[in-house]
């Protein structure tokens, strides 16, 4: 979704010092690794909330079919990035209609009505009514943030323990 979300983790000085004796690359692929463990806990938490359409759409609907939005919350890696990034959000087809979904939005039939920064309007269409917000992406990463660190912090203990055993590197290569 256009807001994004973040969280830092702060703290485990002895995780943070192990990091810092790994090469960059290692330091990145843990950092990534470790990331996507906490993106898929908020990923699952916002696809538990993600409203559901009861009844399938007409054939000459243009509304997405039942559990679209369920279905395609995604997590992301993109690799031109300076650091680790994940990104959790929804697919092409589904994104604006989440995003219709969290902020509410008007209806307007007969074609298109632009409100102008005057507050006057362009278009044909008219407006017949709005729908209500009903937020779930927001709540779901609130509600799912700690057990997203968590996550995280699990997942970065496991790989350096993979790395290190007994306060010694395995496989020193320097």
């Amino acid at each position: 979704m256009s807001d994004g979300f973040s969280f830092e983790i702060r703290g485990g000085a002895e995780l943070q010092a192990k990091l810092d004796q790994l090469k960059k690359e290692e330091a990145d692929a843990i950092m990534r690794k470790a990331l996507r463990a906490g993106a898929q806990v908020v990923r699952d938490e916002i696809a538990a909330r993600a409203p559901e359409q009861v009844n399938s759409p007409g054939k000459d609907s243009t509304a997405l079919p039942a559990g679209a939005l369920k279905n395609d919350v995604i997590v992301t890696t993109p690799r031109k990035t300076t650091g680790p990034l994940v990104i959790v959000d929804f697919g092409k087809y589904t994104r604006r209609v989440a995003l219709w979904v969290e902020y509410g939005h008007r209806l307007v039939r007969g074609g298109y009505l632009k409100v102008l920064a005057n507050g006057k309007t362009r278009g044909r269409g008219k407006e017949v009514g709005a729908v209500q917000p009903h937020p779930f992406v927001r709540p779901a990463f609130e509600a799912s943030s700690q057990r997203a660190v968590d996550a995280v912090t699990e997942s970065i203990k496991q790989s350096l323990d993979k790395v290190w055993k007994n306060g010694e590197r395995i496989n020193d290569r320097s």
